[in-house]
């Protein structure tokens, strides 16, 4: 799966934007909620451990925002909802947008990184 592809490159710090062209959503909760249901979807049909893995850490990052923004609301039910309302098709015509969102929060980790290590030394 294309977004697969581009957590992978995300998670290992390269630049998948170059091939991406991210869409502009008006509504930051409405996008967050697609993604995490995106990331939902990909996580229940992952080939492997290192997949799931890795599309675990995309819907804690979606859930994260999603949470920031309205805590304590019962996200595992409205993401149901939110797929059985799109479809799957629905849901995955957000994938470029998605990926591009995971790849510039993962470019950041490096820097992250570089940062911490002159701190602790």
């Amino acid at each position: 799966m294309m977004i697969e592809m581009f957590l992978v490159l995300a998670m290992a710090g390269q630049d998948p934007s170059v091939a991406v062209s991210p869409e502009i959503a008006p509504d930051p909760s409405g996008a967050d909620l697609e993604c995490s249901s995106l990331m939902a979807i990909s996580l229940g049909t992952a080939n492997s451990a290192d997949q799931a893995r890795s599309l675990t850490g995309g819907l804690m990052y979606f859930l994260g925002r999603l949470e920031a923004r309205v805590p304590h609301e019962d996200w595992p039910a409205r993401i149901e909802t939110h797929i059985r309302e799109r479809g799957i098709d629905g849901v995955f015509a957000s994938a470029d947008r998605c990926s591009a969102e995971l790849a510039r929060a993962g470019n950041m980790i490096p820097a992250i990184g570089q940062g911490v290590t002159r701190v602790l030394n």
